[in-house]
């Protein structure tokens, strides 16, 4: 019997984390209770070893990748679009990094024996429906986030940290980063503060000569926290 893939193609990077608990420090977000709708295999945990002080609850569509995440103070295999009603206000803040609408969500199987480094293929079998890591920059992309990030409006109080990167399509850069944002503008969250946190790329595939060459690190609160 074959043993399950635990491994993920697109784990926090420790820079992104490095960033984040800055960014947490700073704006005196510390403690509390924390979800991640979109865990993975759970990286976010390791804020704990970054001074993050709170509880961290980890949710995750993908049974194999939930299994494998440690450090968590509740682990929930689940859709982000449905997360439990006794959920509501439940958190403080969030931290989580959606899917990016990339090359990462294709699914097909190469016929050049080319390398794929894709959510389908680093779990070794198709994803469960309305895992995010399956679609392409699309409609589709963006209602089943717009159905997750209401969801997160109605579990979060106070904050929410995403981590997110535009992405080359056609020659042109995709502003995913922006649409996410304005996702969260439209249910009254406001950007408190953007970081850009240099990454390095893959260097291969169809555009690797065409590369965003950081990602967004984004703090964003209700409009009225701070207020007045």
């Amino acid at each position: 019997m074959a043993k399950p893939r635990v491994d993920h193609p697109a784990p926090f990077h420790p820079r992104i984390l490095d960033a984040v608990a800055e960014l947490l420090l700073r704006h005196g977000l510390t403690g509390g209770n924390l979800i991640d709708p979109f865990a993975g295999i759970g990286r976010v945990t390791t804020l704990k070893d970054r001074g993050f002080t709170g509880a961290i609850v980890c949710n995750e569509l993908e049974p194999e990748w939930a299994k494998a995440i440690q450090g968590a103070d509740f682990v929930r295999v689940g859709d982000a679009r449905q997360l439990p009603q006794e959920w509501t206000r439940r958190f403080d803040l969030a931290v989580t990094s959606p899917t990016y609408g990339n090359r990462m969500a294709d699914h097909h199987n190469a016929k050049d024996g080319s390398r794929r480094i894709t959510y389908r293929h680093r779990l070794g079998r198709p994803l469960t429906l309305g895992n995010t890591g399956q679609l392409q920059w699309g409609w589709e992309y963006r209602a089943l986030h717009e159905q997750a990030w209401a969801e997160l409006d109605r579990v979060v109080r106070t904050a929410i940290v995403l981590n997110v990167k535009d992405h080359i399509r056609a020659g042109q850069a995709v502003p995913v980063t922006d649409w996410h944002v304005q996702a969260f503008q439209v249910l009254d969250w406001r950007v408190v503060e953007r970081v850009r946190v240099p990454v390095d790329g893959m260097g291969f595939g169809a555009n690797r000569s065409l590369r965003v060459e950081y990602e967004n690190v984004i703090l964003l609160t209700r409009k009225w926290v701070g207020s007045p």
